[in-house]
């Protein structure tokens, strides 16, 4: 239900920021686009609207409520054993939340790592379907091939 009443909200807030980024990146130069990889800046759009949606309900379905539900719980722990208690509660929570921070961090930093290079190979395939034209003209397939494959073994590093 929460969900159902949310969806609005979210797909609004998504549509109004993408169309910032798109009349931003409409707004650059030529020279800009071209240096762009091909088929780079949909999937840049397409990811940046699919992780806003998840940021949204993650921080209206979960962190929110969440903090909600530890202040709360420090409070009833001050009043029912005292500060003492409380203190030690909160440190607790303290350094969960830093361990879990760091640790995302560390995750956070591996994923856009995958995502640069999915980017990467996605555009390099893109790349080469764009000459397909000369390729076939030159009965070049086999050459080509081996050359796209040279080329995403050298960007996975194997």
């Amino acid at each position: 239900l929460k969900r159902c009443l949310y969806a609005p909200v979210a797909q609004h807030a998504v549509r109004s920021l993408t169309s910032v980024a798109f009349r931003e990146a409409l707004a650059r130069d030529s020279a800009w686009h071209r240096a762009q990889p091909a088929g780079g800046l949909d999937r840049v759009f397409h990811r940046g609207s699919r992780a806003l949606q998840t940021l949204l309900a993650a921080v209206s379905f979960n962190l929110v409520p969440t903090v909600l539900d530890a202040a709360l719980v420090l409070v009833v722990l001050r009043r029912q054993f005292g500060p003492a208690v409380s203190a030690c509660a909160a440190l607790t929570l303290f350094v969960t939340v830093a361990i879990g921070v760091v640790l995302n961090e560390r995750r956070r930093a591996l994923t856009l790592e995958a995502i640069r290079r999915d980017n990467a190979l996605s555009s390099l395939c893109v790349e080469s379907f764009r000459g397909h034209e000369l390729v076939k003209l030159a009965c070049a397939e086999a050459q080509e091939s081996r050359a796209y494959e040279g080329r995403v073994l050298g960007m996975l590093g194997v």
